[in-house]
Protein backbone atom coordinates (compact mmCIF):
# COMPACT_ATOMS: atom_id res chain seq x y z
CA UNK A 1 0.00 0.00 0.00
CA UNK A 2 1.45 3.35 -1.27
CA UNK A 3 0.59 6.93 0.36
CA UNK A 4 1.53 10.17 -0.30
CA UNK A 5 2.15 12.99 2.33
CA UNK A 6 2.97 16.49 2.01
CA UNK A 7 4.77 18.67 3.77
CA UNK A 8 4.88 22.76 3.51
CA UNK A 9 7.12 25.48 4.27
CA UNK A 10 7.05 29.57 4.17
CA UNK A 11 9.80 30.95 2.31
CA UNK A 12 10.24 34.63 2.86
CA UNK A 13 13.50 36.83 1.66
CA UNK A 14 14.22 39.76 3.86
CA UNK A 15 16.08 42.29 1.46
CA UNK A 16 18.04 45.17 2.78
CA UNK A 17 17.29 48.78 2.15
CA UNK A 18 20.29 49.38 -0.18
CA UNK A 19 20.29 46.70 -2.71
CA UNK A 20 19.31 43.11 -3.46
CA UNK A 21 22.76 40.94 -1.99
CA UNK A 22 20.68 40.11 1.27
CA UNK A 23 21.07 36.35 1.17
CA UNK A 24 18.64 36.32 4.97
CA UNK A 25 16.00 34.83 4.38
CA UNK A 26 13.21 32.92 7.34
CA UNK A 27 11.32 30.07 7.29
CA UNK A 28 8.01 28.89 8.64
CA UNK A 29 5.99 25.41 8.85
CA UNK A 30 2.52 25.58 8.38
CA UNK A 31 0.05 27.58 11.20
CA UNK A 32 1.84 29.00 14.18
CA UNK A 33 5.29 27.71 14.46
CA UNK A 34 8.09 29.76 14.99
CA UNK A 35 10.08 30.89 12.25
CA UNK A 36 13.55 29.55 11.37
CA UNK A 37 15.76 32.57 10.84
CA UNK A 38 18.27 31.73 7.97
CA UNK A 39 21.08 32.69 5.54
CA UNK A 40 23.57 31.58 3.10
CA UNK A 41 26.26 29.99 4.98
CA UNK A 42 28.52 32.33 6.22
CA UNK A 43 31.32 31.01 3.38
CA UNK A 44 29.16 31.98 0.78
CA UNK A 45 28.77 35.55 2.02
CA UNK A 46 26.16 35.20 4.61
CA UNK A 47 25.31 35.78 8.40
CA UNK A 48 26.84 33.36 10.59
CA UNK A 49 24.52 33.73 12.96
CA UNK A 50 21.75 32.35 11.10
CA UNK A 51 21.33 28.60 9.94
CA UNK A 52 22.11 27.67 6.54
CA UNK A 53 20.32 25.17 3.93
CA UNK A 54 23.81 23.08 4.58
CA UNK A 55 23.18 22.78 7.93
CA UNK A 56 19.77 22.33 8.37
CA UNK A 57 20.38 19.12 6.06
CA UNK A 58 22.60 17.49 8.36
CA UNK A 59 20.02 18.83 11.13
CA UNK A 60 17.52 16.88 9.08
CA UNK A 61 19.19 14.11 8.35
CA UNK A 62 20.18 13.75 11.69
CA UNK A 63 16.88 14.52 13.47
CA UNK A 64 14.81 11.88 11.22
CA UNK A 65 17.85 9.22 12.00
CA UNK A 66 16.87 9.85 16.06
CA UNK A 67 13.65 9.56 16.09
CA UNK A 68 13.42 6.07 13.98
CA UNK A 69 16.02 5.08 17.01
CA UNK A 70 13.58 6.60 19.41
CA UNK A 71 10.30 4.66 18.09
CA UNK A 72 12.07 1.42 17.71
CA UNK A 73 13.82 1.40 20.54
CA UNK A 74 10.57 1.79 22.47
CA UNK A 75 9.57 -1.32 20.16
CA UNK A 76 12.04 -3.14 21.70
CA UNK A 77 11.97 -2.06 25.29
CA UNK A 78 15.09 -0.49 25.47
CA UNK A 79 14.97 2.42 28.12
CA UNK A 80 16.45 5.41 26.30
CA UNK A 81 17.83 8.37 29.08
CA UNK A 82 19.67 10.66 26.70
CA UNK A 83 20.40 10.71 22.94
CA UNK A 84 23.01 13.16 21.47
CA UNK A 85 24.28 13.33 18.05
CA UNK A 86 26.73 15.75 16.09
CA UNK A 87 26.45 15.22 12.99
CA UNK A 88 28.83 16.28 10.45
CA UNK A 89 28.28 16.83 6.47
CA UNK A 90 30.86 17.58 3.87
CA UNK A 91 30.75 19.65 1.21
CA UNK A 92 32.41 19.36 -1.88
CA UNK A 93 32.82 23.00 -4.73
CA UNK A 94 33.91 22.40 -7.87
CA UNK A 95 34.07 26.24 -9.68
CA UNK A 96 30.54 27.10 -8.68
CA UNK A 97 29.05 23.75 -8.43
CA UNK A 98 29.12 21.83 -5.48
CA UNK A 99 27.12 18.62 -3.51
CA UNK A 100 27.35 16.66 -0.21
CA UNK A 101 29.74 13.83 0.16
CA UNK A 102 28.36 12.00 2.90
CA UNK A 103 26.83 13.08 6.50
CA UNK A 104 28.92 11.33 9.46
CA UNK A 105 26.04 10.80 12.32
CA UNK A 106 27.86 10.26 15.94
CA UNK A 107 25.14 9.39 18.39
CA UNK A 108 25.95 8.93 21.80
CA UNK A 109 23.18 6.81 23.44
CA UNK A 110 22.82 5.95 26.97
CA UNK A 111 20.19 3.17 27.99
CA UNK A 112 19.31 1.61 31.15
CA UNK A 113 19.59 -2.08 30.11
CA UNK A 114 23.05 -3.44 29.98
CA UNK A 115 21.62 -6.45 28.25
CA UNK A 116 20.66 -4.59 25.41
CA UNK A 117 23.76 -2.54 23.78
CA UNK A 118 24.13 -5.30 20.79
CA UNK A 119 20.35 -4.85 20.19
CA UNK A 120 20.60 -1.20 20.54
CA UNK A 121 23.86 -1.36 17.96
CA UNK A 122 21.26 -3.08 15.54
CA UNK A 123 18.59 -0.43 16.02
CA UNK A 124 20.84 1.76 14.92
CA UNK A 125 21.34 0.06 11.62
CA UNK A 126 17.72 -0.51 11.33
CA UNK A 127 16.97 3.13 12.55
CA UNK A 128 19.40 4.17 8.91
CA UNK A 129 17.64 1.55 6.69
CA UNK A 130 14.05 3.12 7.72
CA UNK A 131 14.92 6.68 7.63
CA UNK A 132 12.76 8.92 5.00
CA UNK A 133 15.74 11.27 4.45
CA UNK A 134 18.61 8.95 4.16
CA UNK A 135 16.71 7.10 1.76
CA UNK A 136 16.14 10.45 -0.29
CA UNK A 137 19.83 11.51 -0.48
CA UNK A 138 22.67 10.68 -3.27
CA UNK A 139 25.66 10.68 -0.70
CA UNK A 140 26.46 8.27 1.57
CA UNK A 141 25.68 9.08 4.92
CA UNK A 142 27.86 7.03 8.12
CA UNK A 143 27.05 5.82 11.02
CA UNK A 144 29.64 6.03 14.32
CA UNK A 145 27.17 5.06 17.35
CA UNK A 146 28.02 4.86 20.90
CA UNK A 147 26.10 3.22 23.49
CA UNK A 148 26.27 4.03 26.70
CA UNK A 149 24.83 2.27 29.85
CA UNK A 150 23.47 4.08 33.13
CA UNK A 151 24.23 2.13 36.22
CA UNK A 152 21.64 2.37 38.83
CA UNK A 153 22.99 3.59 41.76
CA UNK A 154 22.91 1.19 45.23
Amino acid sequence: MTSQHMFRMHLEWEPNSSNNDSKNYKLQGVGDKPYIMASSAAVFQGDENRYNPEELLVGALASCHMLWFLYLAKLAQITVIEYRDEPEGILELQGSNGRFTEITLTPKITILEEDKIEEAKHLQEKAHQKCYIANSVNFDVKLNPHIIVKHKAI
